[in-house]
């Protein structure tokens, strides 16, 4: 699993499509109030414009160097082609996924555009933390559950899941 283009696209598609239909709806809605609709578009920008590019931003950033491979007894990172890491099951003492409560318990009513991003963290036994985010794979939560279905998972809600 890498970050790709198609991956960005995924991301960034349902801001794009409800953002387009919202300034169209402005547009028609308010041609006559100018002013109007330049707050109407603040809000629109602010709300939904800019976390969703600040997030993909941000997860892109942190993940776009690594190569990831989930196999059966481990997990195989790569950060480039010099630089391997491998991870045996063993070695995992929990995994934590951050992300808004709505994309994990599959509530129907989205209230951002950005309620699919989410991270997470595999605390390791030694202490240390490997951070993955879900423009890896949008299914990333569901292919560690059925690979790795034995290991301890957590959630940890937050309504802006970014990354540090």
């Amino acid at each position: 699993m890498k970050i790709t283009p198609k991956n960005i696209i995924n991301n960034l598609l349902p801001m794009l499509v409800i953002n387009s239909f919202g300034i169209l709806m402005l547009i028609y809605m308010f041609e006559d109030y100018d002013n109007l609709y330049i707050i109407s578009y603040l809000f629109l920008f602010f709300y939904s414009i800019l976390p969703t590019l600040i997030l993909t931003w941000n997860y892109y950033r942190k993940n776009h160097t690594i190569d990831l491979h989930l196999h059966k007894d481990e997990i195989e990172i790569s950060y480039n082609t010099l630089n391997k890491k491998i991870i045996k099951i063993e070695k995992i003492e929990s995994i934590k996924f951050i992300g808004p409560k709505n994309y994990f318990e599959k509530y129907n009513i989205r209230f951002s555009t950005f309620d699919n991003n989410y991270y997470v963290e595999i605390h390791l036994i030694d202490g240390s933390q490997i951070k993955l985010t879900s423009l890896l794979n949008q299914n990333l939560r569901n292919e560690l559950y059925k690979i790795y279905s034995n290991l301890i998972y957590s959630y940890k809600y937050t309504s802006f899941p970014y990354l540090n």
